[in-house]
């Protein structure tokens, strides 16, 4: 069994580099009249895939029936979507920051607003696992745990190693893009404190996190285990943000030029998406060695995902009702992330103990999670949101 992403970070800042330069306000998940369609679509797909597959996975085992090999990869596909998509974001933020040569304070609140984000729900969920396991023993026993609370605290549960327990499995994601909001920005500014100029500053910070992940996943030995030894440990993964990062500065620099090649470029990347989905049913597709595939695999995703940010980030708007069933997904898809894996697992061990019959887990598990992700996001990542210290940026309109 699997488990994600987010992933998620403010909202939708659309930046164009051509004439007198307009200082504003970076808008939000609490501004709704000022958000794209397109970031919203893909973050909506992003969970729905997740969600599918992970739901999927429980149930073949609930109900003894086939595991679709098409759906193993598809919560994989949905976290590398919410890599991409945040390092797009991000990255456009950062860029941004570095352009018009930010104070410290201006940087401060960019790490403010990521972790308010992201980290008050994390840490309320946390809280609720270690309920379950201490004082009812549904998500492991809390003797084999306490022991690892502390990874989990500081974010560092796989962070250069497996994970540590998969008590709380999707936050490996979680870990992933907390990290390299702190780690790429970071690297910029002590690159700054050498008196390098901003275009080679991101070369080579774009290098550095392009090529170390590629060089950690080679140093993993052959014969170890690919899920824990490769997939779920940050420092193999932050070259999948750093795709949508790198494809932020194109955008903001040449956006003109990528705004009519938009269509052409998400074609070929959706293309070479479902490639990679083929391979799956007709592995005589591939033209590679198996441990080739499984170092760029991820890679080639990230890639075909980055050529698809430029059209998405140019729709914004569509039909109303669409778009707020969308915008309704996109909002919840965080707290979506966070809980349901657990939910899904608390209802397998209540299954096992046959305190459960297959369809009453399966049909509590898809309402509790829907729910509480609603509980999450009204009840603390939404007032939250509206107290995070607001950040100015200059767009070039």
């Amino acid at each position: 069994m699997r488990r994600f992403e987010s992933s998620h970070p403010s909202h939708y800042l659309l930046v164009y580099r051509v004439l007198a330069p307009t200082a504003f306000s970076l808008t939000s998940f609490e501004n709704e009249k000022k958000r794209l369609f397109g970031p919203d679509i893909a973050r909506s797909i992003a969970i729905i895939m997740v969600l599918v597959s992970h739901i999927s996975d429980f149930s073949s085992i609930w109900f003894k029936t086939p595991f679709p090999v098409g759906l193993i990869v598809l919560g994989e596909f949905g976290v590398t979507l919410f890599f991409t998509l945040s390092g797009f974001l991000i990255g456009t933020i950062v860029i941004n920051l570095v352009e018009q040569n930010a104070s410290a304070k201006q940087w401060g609140i960019f790490w403010v607003r990521r972790w308010g984000r992201t980290l008050p729900a994390y840490f309320f969920w946390i809280g609720v696992l270690a309920f379950l396991s201490y004082w009812l023993n549904l998500i492991n026993p809390w003797s084999n745990l306490k022991h690892y609370l502390l990874y989990y605290l500081t974010l560092t549960q796989n962070l250069a190693w497996p994970m540590v327990t998969f008590w709380f499995a999707v936050s490996w994601s979680l870990t992933v893009e907390e990290w390299f909001y702190i780690s790429f920005p970071a690297l910029l500014l002590a690159l700054s404190f050498i008196k390098i100029r901003p275009g080679q500053r991101f070369a080579i910070t774009f290098g550095v996190f392009f090529i170390l992940p590629v060089v950690f996943r080679i140093m993993v030995p052959p014969t170890a285990n690919w899920d824990q030894a490769v997939k779920n440990v940050v420092i193999n993964r932050l070259d999948a943000i750093t795709y949508g990062a790198s494809t932020a500065w194109f955008w903001y620099f040449y956006s003109h030029k990528l705004k009519k090649a938009a269509p052409f470029l998400c074609a070929i990347g959706v293309f070479g998406t479902l490639y990679i989905i083929s391979i799956l049913y007709y592995p005589a597709l591939k033209f590679w060695p198996e441990r080739v595939h499984k170092i760029f695999i991820f890679n080639f995703i990230s890639l075909n995902y980055a050529l698809c940010m430029p059209f998405l980030i140019t729709i914004q708007t569509v039909n109303p009702l669409l778009q707020r069933l969308t915008l309704l997904v996109s909002n919840h898809s965080y707290s979506l992330y966070i809980v349901h894996y657990s939910v899904l697992y608390t209802a397998h061990t209540l299954i096992e103990r046959q305190s459960l019959t297959p369809m009453e887990g399966l049909t509590l598990s898809v309402a509790i999670i829907i729910l509480l992700s609603w509980f999450i996001w009204r009840y603390i990542e939404l007032p939250l949101l509206k107290y995070r210290p607001k950040q100015t940026i200059i767009a070039k309109l």
